[in-house]
């Protein structure tokens, strides 16, 4: 099968510190791949680099037979849509201005290719995908507990029906009892949907 991802000798600097040396990955389309390390080891600097979030200083990302590193504009655009990530602390991640609603649409309303009435449609399927209920869309950030928190950043990457998720220690700021569920509906979420998981956790 075709690799959906592909790093070769990735490099990442932090000032003068090589945080990221020599990572060699594959993800496979449906695959999980998991990276485990201790704290500061640089797994989330590795997963910010897939994305471009943090630029790697050598090495080259491959997103279907495609050089992601030598993208830029509307190809860099085109390409970074169909990756997405799930960040490990999900309060920090989310607008507290904004609704559950509006956060969820947003990625929808940048992309500009559904009218209003769609945008609400997928928004619905997607927050009933992730098990948050339907009574919940006026209700700000701070109003959800953490678990919730991040069921909201999970249907957010969701929305724009991505082939990648890379997750950022995901449930490391997550309570122990809540881990579980998050990490269950993640299982969930790759078995029905297909999408090519990179976890990194520390």
């Amino acid at each position: 099968m075709k690799d959906l991802l592909r790093i070769e000798d990735l490099h990442v600097s932090i000032g003068k510190v090589r945080a990221v040396n020599g990572v060699p990955h594959a993800v496979e389309a449906g695959e999980v791949l998991g990276a485990v390390g201790e704290i500061g080891c640089g797994t989330t600097t590795a997963g910010r680099s897939l994305l471009r979030v943090q630029e790697p200083a050598s090495g080259t990302v491959t997103v279907d037979g495609v050089d992601f590193g030598g993208l830029r504009s509307a190809r860099l655009r085109e390409i970074r849509r169909r990756m997405q990530m799930v960040f490990q602390d999900p309060a920090a991640a989310l607008n507290p201005r904004h609704t559950v609603e509006e956060l969820i649409a947003e990625p929808l309303r940048v992309e500009g290719r559904l009218n209003r009435a769609e945008i609400a449609t997928r928004v619905a399927e997607l927050k009933e995908l992730v098990g948050l209920p339907a009574q919940m869309r006026s209700r700000f950030p701070h109003e959800f507990s953490g678990g919730q928190k991040q069921r909201i950043g999970i249907a957010r990457a969701l929305a724009l029906a991505p082939d990648l998720i890379v997750c950022g220690e995901a449930i490391a700021s997550l309570d122990v009892s809540v881990q579980a569920q998050i990490v269950n509906l993640m299982k969930d979420l790759q078995a029905r949907l297909g999408v090519g998981v990179p976890v990194h956790r520390a």
